[in-house]
């Protein structure tokens, strides 16, 4: 997966986490994450299009929404 490499630098905290939820949800598809405006509770919000290569027990693939926020 090389879609980190094209986020830009504030969301540098999250890649890790990112490139692992993906490496388990979806290890041999075609990830492409793109940055959306986020709302009032100051999550980070993406459009992530998810295209696989092989049939997939976890996520299909499609365009799909992931929020990212911290919880204190």
């Amino acid at each position: 997966m090389h879609f980190l490499s094209a986020l830009p630098k504030q969301y540098d905290e999250w890649s890790e986490l990112i490139e692992r939820a993906f490496r388990d949800w979806a290890p041999k598809a075609e990830i492409r994450l793109d940055p959306l405006t986020g709302g009032l509770s100051g999550a980070l919000v993406f459009r992530v299009d998810v295209r696989q290569k092989a049939k997939s027990k976890t996520v299909k693939g499609g365009l799909y929404i992931l929020k990212l926020c911290r919880y204190s």
